[in-house]
């Protein structure tokens, strides 16, 4: 069977995914085949570096590499062999030491429902605060405002006006469905609570659904890889968790 998820353009036909039938493990090894050939077509293909999304990226790799290896060393093991299929390397660093980067992860205190939100300033805030020790309770607040928002209208809007119900501007960003993607990764990992997998998922069919041109200049080097490595490795120890066969070619 194939994976219809992400053979048509998810930003021109969102995929309600209502009444989506039962298909097993046939429906995970379709998944794997989908997700591996886009890593391997599209891995290293955006090379245009964005600011100050490749800062959160490289910091991102190395806790995304240090959240998943907490939860399982051979999960570990298995996300840096996907990186190093794409020629991505995981920074050494431990400690994220960038007065921007934690300028940016304050940013997201000063934000409230009362007043309008742009989400390029929300998304690299809530990425920038998971990056950081300066976490709060806001931080799932906000992302849970996000994955409200995305689940009902399959969109990212470039704003939100107060009450963060109906977005305004344009919805064919793939930035911010990249950022958001990230923010997913991050928060997934150290949670490990299904919903922001199950959101995760549904974006990353969104990116790959897109033809290359849509996505040149939108996503760091490697950032597409990132995200779908964080995401096979999350899928298969959930399947394993649960018993499923879920073995990487």
């Amino acid at each position: 069977m194939s994976y219809s998820y992400s053979q048509t353009n998810r930003l021109e036909e969102p995929h309600s995914y209502m009444y989506t039938p039962f298909q097993g493990e046939a429906l995970l090894y379709s998944y794997r085949s989908s997700r591996m050939a886009v890593m391997h077509r599209r891995g290293a293909a955006v090379r245009l570096s964005i600011e100050p999304d490749q800062m959160l990226l490289t910091y991102a790799l190395t806790a995304l590499d240090r959240l998943i290896a907490a939860t399982s060393l051979e999960g570990s093991l298995k996300f840096r062999s996907l990186l190093d299929e794409g020629s991505a390397n995981i920074s050494r660093q431990n400690k994220v030491d960038d007065g921007n980067m934690n300028g940016r992860a304050k940013n997201l205190g000063g934000l409230t429902i009362a007043e309008p939100v742009t989400t390029l300033d929300l998304l690299h805030a809530l990425i920038a605060v998971q990056l950081t020790s300066d976490q709060g309770a806001n931080t799932k607040v906000w992302l849970d405002r996000l994955v409200q928002r995305f689940e009902v209208t399959k969109k990212l809007y470039e704003s939100y006006p107060p009450g963060f119900r109906k977005g305004e501007g344009s919805n064919t960003s793939v930035r911010l469905y990249w950022l958001f993607s990230l923010a997913l990764c991050l928060f997934y990992a150290r949670s490990n609570e299904i919903k922001y997998l199950s959101t995760l998922l549904k974006v990353c069919d969104l990116l790959c659904s897109l033809p290359e041109s849509v996505l040149l200049g939108q996503i760091p080097e490697h950032g597409l890889l990132a995200v779908l490595a964080t995401e096979i490795v999350s899928v298969q120890l959930l399947a394993e968790q649960k018993g499923v066969s879920f073995e990487l070619n």
